[in-house]
């Protein structure tokens, strides 16, 4: 929720864009997080530019605790 918070707040359309793959998260069902997970890692791939370091930081920690899921 923080990172679509800020993001809405800032106007970032190109992470809104990649983040909306995966929205709305209404559960916690393996195969949305994988999705999250993996627009998110192409959004850092294609468009660094367009994270803040906080959020880079952010989209880090979350790939790091929900990649082992299964």
């Amino acid at each position: 929720m923080s990172l679509f918070d800020g993001w809405c707040e800032r106007r970032n359309v190109t992470a809104l864009a990649y983040l909306m793959h995966a929205w709305p998260m209404i559960d916690d069902d393996v195969f949305l997080i994988r999705r999250l997970l993996q627009s998110l890692r192409e959004l850092e791939k294609y468009h660094q530019d367009a994270l803040l370091e906080s959020e880079a930081v952010l989209i880090a920690l979350l790939w790091k605790s929900l990649s082992d899921l299964d």
